[in-house]
């Protein structure tokens, strides 16, 4: 009876040792810190990239252009002087004529450069040698008749014989293409001069002065700059070098002066109506759409 109830005790812990034996070999479950806790809880977001600002837009520069860059550079600065102009008659005249602008903008202190990348295409010249069904009667064409039983070189040779008496001809003439932003006049544009108007538009006419002494010596310091092929009068060059002796003398030397009506002056003050009447008829032709005009 005891014997048998000994062996009921062993199996008993047999079992129990056995399933001690399984439990062990459990991975024991490890308690990680709070800290630990929070790290592996905490979502970390990725910071998106600053969106790119849209690059300007850029048009491709035309092959042909209807002038020179230089030229539309200078037909573009005049537009720029007339945007801020405070002359009453040549902001009126470019209200009356709005429209022809329109495709230009109105930004008054947009350089030429940057102007140019969004706005060359406004000055391409796509007249172009092409096939004709009608004969287009006017200056700026020529018409040939063209034998196709030759070979391109044989007509590319007789076309340059035939076509380069014609052209130097032309080219004494004032020929102008038929373009809306064309110059006026391409033949013996006096370029050097206009940059010397629109600069004493934008230096003397366009500023205030003290008194016509002080202005008439800003317009001969203007004209005296090496740049101009001009010759500066006589009289505006004698003003200049007279003006500037006096400002730098004594107060009692510039009080005699001042009260001595000086001859320079009278013959600056005519320079600078002849001048100032020049500049004008130059910005109210470009105000009305021509560059340069008549002036």
């Amino acid at each position: 009876m005891v014997q048998k109830k000994l062996l009921a005790t062993d199996k008993k812990i047999q079992a129990l040792a056995k399933s001690v034996k399984q439990i062990s070999k459990k991975p024991a479950a490890t308690t990680k810190p709070a800290s630990a806790r929070r790290k592996t809880s905490t979502v970390t977001t990725k910071k998106s990239a600053p969106a790119r600002q849209p690059s300007l837009a850029r048009v491709k520069v035309p092959e042909y252009l209807v002038a020179p860059k230089e030229t539309i550079a200078l037909w573009f600065r005049a537009y720029q002087l007339i945007l801020n102009s405070s002359d009453k008659k040549i902001t009126n005249a470019l209200k009356k004529h709005k429209k022809f602008y329109k495709l230009w903008g109105t930004d008054k202190s947009i350089t030429f450069e940057k102007w140019w990348q969004t706005k060359s295409a406004l000055f391409e010249d796509k007249s172009s040698v092409e096939v004709v069904k009608n004969i287009k009667k006017d200056a700026n064409h020529i018409h040939l008749s063209v034998p196709l039983n030759k070979k391109l070189e044989t007509i590319v040779a007789q076309f340059k014989e035939q076509v380069k008496p014609v052209l130097i001809e032309a080219q004494k003439k004032n020929l102008v293409i038929k373009h809306k932003f064309s110059p006026t006049t391409m033949k013996g544009m006096k370029t050097n001069k206009i940059i010397m108007l629109l600069d004493l538009y934008d230096e003397v006419f366009n500023q205030t002065f003290k008194d016509k002494k002080e202005q008439a010596y800003k317009l001969s310091d203007v004209l005296n700059r090496p740049k101009y092929a001009e010759k500066v009068p006589g009289s505006l060059q004698k003003y200049h070098e007279v003006y500037e002796a006096v400002e730098g003398s004594n107060t009692l030397i510039k009080t005699i002066v001042d009260n001595v009506n000086l001859k320079e002056l009278s013959n600056a003050k005519r320079y600078i109506n002849r001048y100032k009447q020049k500049v004008n008829k130059l910005l109210l032709n470009v105000a009305e759409g021509k560059f340069p005009g008549k002036y």
